[in-house]
């Protein structure tokens, strides 16, 4: 999931808040607004025009309402926005728009989308349990990780947490870190049920990789790790203040580096990494960073355009969120031909916080 703007030059933020849909289905856009000479074209109309194409083959969230790639809705965490979502049991973790200087809030639910508090269940403590980036899924996808902590302002006084959650089963296994919560650590990915953990405002602090139980190892070869693939065993450090190195998680060897840039996602495979720049975004081979396509951002006759959320479909697809006046949309690019399609027509929204891709590998 990330950020994205896809283009060169300003634009005003995306203003959100509305009633929130009953349900949403990716039907057939409205039709285009015609532009004249004397009328200005409304923000987003480009989309309009859109072919349509079939919906998204991976999760999502618009608005509160969680789709399935196999139709199924639910009403997820009803009194905030929706920042990630991740398949935990029969129901879900997600991570909510409660961000604090860092941190913000972290949900185990049901299968009805309703904050469980089952026994067992790390349920979230309000001013308590927080966490500090989003949860990431083993190579396989079969275990769900995330670190929990209390930030000091709460005044109380809880240790730093790292949960494991079976995806199937939903059975979550806990273990405690010796790490000051201060840090904002965050798990940036894991490979070989070793988390790789991330300390530090911004990501500017350590890296320690977990030996699968409550040992860690400082690892000061991959401080500042910001990205990590599982199944291609890379891993995305910072490069000084703009810019980022490739490296292989076995050998710690840094496979690549380039300036001015930042990482986006890795590819599903791990064989591809979206990286940017100020003016392009380019898919490059993930070991050697020589750049296979150059993506051009639609619309092709405006200046600038802005993707809130984005993710990978497959090896050679890109989801990206549109989210203007009150509504959101999701497009698909071709990564190879920057062809776009229609995948959610425009759908209200009830905050800040629009769309959120699920997580994967």
């Amino acid at each position: 999931m990330a950020l994205a703007v896809l283009a060169a030059g300003c634009a005003g933020d995306p203003q959100q808040a509305a009633a929130p849909p009953d349900e949403t289905s990716p039907t057939s856009p409205s039709s285009p607004t015609s532009a004249t000479s004397t009328a200005p074209v409304r923000p987003g109309a480009w989309v309009d025009g859109l072919p349509v194409g079939p919906p998204p083959e991976i999760g999502y969230v618009i608005g509160n309402t969680y789709h399935s790639p196999e139709g199924r809705m639910v009403r997820v965490l009803r009194d905030h926005g929706v920042t990630s979502i991740a398949r935990l049991g029969d129901g879900f973790l997600v991570t909510s728009d409660q961000i604090f200087e860092g941190s913000t809030g972290v949900y185990v639910l049901d299968d009805r989308g309703r904050v469980d508090t089952s026994a067992g269940q790390p349920g979230h403590v309000p001013g308590a349990a927080t966490v500090s980036g989003y949860p990431v899924l083993s190579a396989d996808g079969a275990t769900l990780h995330w670190l929990t902590f209390t930030p000091p302002e709460s005044g109380l006084d809880l240790p730093t947490l790292l949960h494991t959650g079976d995806v199937d089963t939903g059975d979550v296994t806990t273990v405690r870190l010796d790490l000051a919560p201060s840090f904002l650590t965050e798990v940036t990915g894991v490979i070989d049920q070793r988390a790789i953990l991330q300390t530090g405002w911004g990501g500017r602090g350590e890296t320690w990789v977990s030996d699968g139980a409550a040992g860690l190892t400082r690892t000061p070869v991959l401080d500042r790790a910001s990205m990590v693939s599982a199944r291609a065993r890379l891993v995305v450090a910072a490069l000084g203040d703009v810019g980022i190195k490739v490296l292989d998680f076995d050998t710690r060897k840094v496979l690549w580096r380039q300036p001015h840039s930042y990482a986006m996602a890795f590819s599903p495979s791990g064989r591809q990494l979206l990286v940017g720049t100020r003016r392009r975004m380019s898919v490059v081979n993930a070991r050697s960073g020589e750049v296979r396509h150059d993506v051009a951002p639609p619309p092709y006759r405006q200046k600038q355009w802005y993707a809130e959320q984005l993710a990978w479909e497959d090896e050679r697809h890109l989801l990206a969120s549109i989210e203007l006046e009150h509504r959101a949309a999701v497009v698909r690019i071709d990564v190879r031909t920057s062809e776009v399609e229609l995948a959610v027509d425009w759908t209200p929204t009830d905050g800040p916080f629009a769309v959120a891709f699920e997580t994967r590998p």
